[in-house]
């Protein structure tokens, strides 16, 4: 860079004093005699006294001597040298607001609307904070709707999703990457060595070269909190989902082609880490409200034709995620490799959960579990209760001592067994369970 700036300046005074050689010696006389006039009439160093001026003196303005101007030539030059590359400290991924997420939003309208006709008083079990993002969605024009999506922080979209306070949301993101990089071996397991006492992005660096892949956390909303790495704002959700992720995987080692379901998945960011993990054929069972954000999320992420809603049909769906509700699961007899469940069973009245798990038990041979034992039931006595000689896998979940991670192995004759128990099932497939809904 002082080369270049050196060569531009030598450049310039050659350029002046060829100039100055072509100008004839008439005119170059006029300047010498200029400037010997300009050092004659000097003002001296020492300040002198005001002097008045005679009334007929006029006063004379003083020169205005413009900004030497820059010869073409050293601006052509400039104009050619190559820009230095600004890199920004992390790529934040955040989508500016286009007209084509309309069309995504007119799909997910549609296969909210649909869900209800089949859920008809799913509105009425929704809390206050969220029912007027559900009031948005039902009579809201589809502008109003799709800003909602674009940035659900400045609704109740999100409401209960995640921590609200920047420092500590903060703390609890590296504390959960400290926890994610134990739990792959990418830093020992030390309780003496703080979680403050690593950077983000050392950490990164040691988890990716233990995974043998670049992480990234995707960004599609503005002002999303988290942990700033190089690799985009690592959420706290966004941490747990990239360990579940890397749980199916383990699960699911020598599995060709794995087919994994995952009931209740909140903004479907485990979904996205397990696209990221080489798992395509992955289908979300949720509610018609969640499912709306879900599938804006895995829309702006993975793309808009890798995401299948409620009463959409396409070719090759094992390369899809699908996104579809709590009756295809309940009344189907579709089979998958993995069922997985974070943090909901537990909080589901008896009833419920007690269905959801004899449909586990009849559709999967693996189930895993991460839940907590606050509620009045926990995942360990649910299966106890229903299916007593089933083995469970049980330990503290990694990310957070609160919860217990828990993986069901049932055998052939436990899925047959729970075949048995579950009352027929009037379809198998997706293009079935449409029949059976709207003929």
């Amino acid at each position: 860079m002082r080369t270049l700036c050196y060569s531009i300046l030598m450049l310039s005074v050659s350029l002046s004093m060829n100039i100055y050689a072509e100008m004839p010696k008439a005119d170059i006389q006029l300047v010498k005699e200029k400037k010997k006039s300009k050092k004659h009439h000097r003002k001296p160093a020492q300040e002198r006294p005001p002097v008045a001026l005679p009334p007929q003196e006029v006063l004379i303005e003083p020169e205005v001597v413009e900004e030497e101007s820059i010869p073409p030539v050293i601006e052509e030059i400039v104009a050619a040298l190559p820009e230095e590359e600004i890199v920004p400290p992390f790529p934040v991924e955040v989508e500016e607001v286009v007209s084509d997420d309309l069309i995504l939003t007119e799909r997910l309208l549609s296969a909210y609307q649909l869900a209800l006709s089949i859920d008809q008083g799913f509105g009425q079990t929704l809390d206050g904070c969220r029912s007027s993002a559900h009031d948005i969605l039902v009579t809201g024009e589809l502008a109003e709707v799709a800003e909602m999506l674009r940035n659900p922080t400045c609704s109740d979209l999100f409401y209960g999703e995640s921590v609200t306070d920047k420092e500590e949301c903060e703390r609890v993101c590296l504390e959960r990457l400290v926890r994610f990089a134990q739990a792959v071996g990418a830093i020992h397991v030390d309780p003496s060595f703080a979680p403050v006492m690593w950077k983000a992005d050392e950490l990164l660096e040691r988890i990716e070269q233990v995974l043998g892949m670049e992480i990234h956390f995707p960004n599609p909303y503005p002002g999303e909190q988290g942990l700033v790495t190089v690799r985009g704002i690592a959420s706290d959700r966004a941490i747990q989902s990239l360990y579940q992720a890397w749980r199916i995987k383990q699960l699911l080692i020598g599995v060709p082609s794995p087919k994994v379901l995952e009931i209740g998945a909140r903004q479907g960011r485990t979904a996205y880490f397990a696209r990221q993990f080489g798992i395509t054929d992955y289908t979300i069972i949720d509610t018609p409200f969640t499912a709306v954000y879900s599938g804006y999320f895995l829309a702006r992420t993975l793309g808009d034709d890798q995401v299948l809603l409620f009463g959409e049909t396409a070719p090759h769906l094992e390369r899809m995620v699908k996104i579809l509700p709590s009756s295809y699961f309940l009344d189907g007899d579709e089979q998958y490799d993995l069922i997985l469940n974070a943090d909901s069973l537990t909080e589901m009245d008896a009833e419920s959960a007690t269905a959801y798990y004899q449909r586990i038990e009849a559709t999967t041979p693996l189930f895993f579990s991460i839940n907590h034992e606050r509620n009045a039931f926990s995942v360990n006595e649910l299966v106890h209760q229903i299916a007593p000689s089933v083995p469970i896998e049980r330990h503290p979940y990694w990310l957070s001592p609160a919860y217990s991670e828990e993986v069901v192995r049932f055998s052939l004759a436990d899925i047959a067994e729970g075949k048995e128990v579950i009352r027929k099932t009037p379809f198998g497939s997706l293009s079935e369970f449409y029949n059976y809904l709207f003929k």
